[in-house]
């Protein structure tokens, strides 16, 4: 946990990736056009490949959960494995078709990345514990990623497997509520990909809301008057959290619209898809 407290010691410790380093040689030397340096294009090149390979089994051991973490929980390796599981949620979600040949292995795959995530979530502490602001701005873009994850996972789950589930929905409504403990207003600016998540959260809430509307005319019909009144109440309650929920998310957005436009302008198409949606 100090790591995550002292900030400013991760530009100290960041080092770039050695594959990065040695292809940056490799090119190096051949441009070079120096006889000597294009002697160790093979020793360049070596290096640079075992190199991806050390990162590749580094990612598969984090998303599996084999071997041990080598990431660390300082703030950028917390980041960095967020946007981990940020990409290989949207890129699974992005393959599913109808058709694909081999449904099985892909809802394995998406198994092991939701449990992946779950993992990961449980591991990271609350925004709303760190009084230092460049802290609070760099949790809440990895809880975003995370919890935006889940929610790319789930939305590939239901097509493959086609059973319900309302992870979804809780990962969106914890994103609300860690929003609504945090002094979004002292954040300043935050990384502009939340614009476009947290619009996405909202779509996810307005997506349950409707649900939810459908479901209280089915249910206002029942026979059985009594059982119904209270489902309807149950209904009412649940549709009015997410409306909270929304809220909360909206205001975060309109809190940072004058630092960040992009956050602006999705508030904006969210409120109208919502009024939209509403009529």
């Amino acid at each position: 946990m100090e790591s995550i407290s002292v900030s400013h010691s991760e530009t100290r410790i960041a080092r770039l990736s050695p594959a990065l380093v040695n292809s940056v040689y490799l090119w190096g030397a051949r441009f070079s056009r120096n006889q000597l340096l294009l002697a160790q294009e093979s020793v360049y090149l070596q290096r640079a490949v075992q190199s991806v390979s050390r990162s590749s089994n580094t990612v598969h051991n984090f998303l599996t959960g084999e071997g041990p973490d080598v990431f660390g929980t300082a703030l950028f390796a917390l980041h960095a494995k967020a946007a981990t599981l940020f990409e290989r949620a949207a890129r699974l979600m992005s393959q599913w078709t109808a058709n694909l040949a081999y449904s099985e292995q892909f809802a394995t795959e998406l198994f092991t990345l939701d449990g992946a995530i779950d993992r990961f979530i449980a591991s990271l502490p609350p925004v709303h514990l760190h009084l230092d602001v460049d802290v609070a701005r760099k949790l809440i873009i990895t809880h975003t990623l995370a919890r935006d994850a889940t929610i790319k996972v789930q939305a590939a789950m239901k097509q493959v497997t086609g059973m319900p589930s309302d992870k979804d929905v809780v990962a969106a409504q914890a994103i609300a509520a860690m929003l609504d403990n945090t002094n979004i207003g002292s954040l300043n600016y935050v990384d502009p990909i939340v614009a476009i998540v947290w619009s996405d959260i909202c779509r996810v809430l307005s997506g349950e809301a409707a649900r939810l509307r459908l479901l209280w005319s089915s249910t206002s019909f029942l026979v059985d008057q009594a059982g119904a009144g209270r489902e309807l109440q149950r209904i009412e309650a649940d549709h009015n959290r997410l409306g909270v929920a929304m809220q909360k998310v909206l205001a975060a957005m309109t809190t940072l619209a004058n630092t960040c436009p992009l956050t602006a302008v999705q508030a904006v198409k969210v409120q109208q898809e919502m009024e939209n949606a509403a009529r």
